[in-house]
């Protein structure tokens, strides 16, 4: 992995005001670049705005670019990896992570937030993806165009069943996605999606996929004859019915041999997601 990055970050205590604390970090910033000789005592307006709570908020301004990054395993001789090469990430992201105290009887949890802000520098993601096993590789481009997931939260949380519970909520939006198997740029048997969103079948909100308390996500280790398992799940709804959520794709083109096939637009006014459960065994 050769990483060259370059980013732009503030770090906080405070979790009420993104804004205040990016002003707040303006104004260190311009003190630091001074130097020590040139350095001022900060106005004590600004100070009394600064609180200690549990939490810490980032902002990135992201131009990243990393060479390759690879993970393998070998199976009775044949190696398996699946790498990820040529990855290129620019664009400004926010989040907050912050420990909240559970329900009465219940553990605490890790809330992981994407803050519900416009971004005028959404995010664009491409990387070169191969999966190599049996002595056959497959790989594909992948170009995901101005990506925005502000307004979702993931939280983590210990569970009563063992391993750890979580908790999912999506917002989404991405103006393109691209996936070109022939290599970046080759649009022969590209697949292309544009106009993307996923969010509350109702409003403006993410659409709840887990809820620690309602319908709980978890992961853990489970014994059953012929081995152990991990089992990867979202249990049905314990209050009422599941969230519903609603998912809307504007165009999805297929470029064949003969010419481009346009499929038009596909969209879920309504969708639930009831139960969800998946086990891997290793051999």
């Amino acid at each position: 992995m050769n990483p060259t990055r370059r980013l732009s970050l503030f770090c906080s205590l405070k979790r009420t005001s993104l804004m205040r604390q990016a002003a707040l970090l303006g104004l260190l910033g311009i003190s630091a670049v001074a130097g020590a000789a040139d350095m001022q005592e900060l106005d004590d307006g600004v100070l009394s705005q600064v609180q200690g709570k549990d939490g810490v908020s980032f902002a990135l301004n992201l131009n990243t670019s990393i060479g390759s990054n690879v993970f393998s395993v070998d199976t009775a001789g044949k190696p398996t990896s699946i790498s990820q090469n040529n990855v290129k990430v620019t664009g400004f992201y926010a989040l907050s992570l912050d420990i909240v105290n559970g329900a009465a009887g219940k553990p605490d949890f890790m809330n992981w937030v994407y803050p519900d802000i416009a971004s005028t520098k959404p995010l664009n993601i491409v990387y070169d993806m191969a999966i190599t096993a049996d002595g056959k590789t497959f790989g594909s481009s992948v170009t995901l165009s101005e990506y925005l997931n502000a307004g979702s939260s993931m939280q983590l949380s210990s569970s009563d069943k063992g391993g750890m519970a979580f908790g999912l909520a999506q917002k989404l939006s991405i103006a393109s996605v691209l996936m070109q198997p022939n290599g970046l740029g080759n649009t022969g048997g590209q697949f292309s999606m544009s106009g993307v969103s996923l969010g509350a079948a109702s409003g403006t909100g993410a659409w709840v996929i887990a809820d620690l308390v309602n319908q709980p996500g978890q992961f853990n280790i489970v014994r059953e004859s012929g081995g152990d398992r991990l089992q990867f799940g979202i249990d049905f709804p314990k209050v009422g019915d599941a969230a519903t959520g609603k998912m809307n794709i504007e165009n999805i083109t297929f470029n064949t041999p003969t010419g481009p096939l346009n499929l038009g637009s596909s969209s879920i006014g309504s969708m639930q997601l009831q139960h969800f459960n998946i086990k891997f065994r290793s051999q």
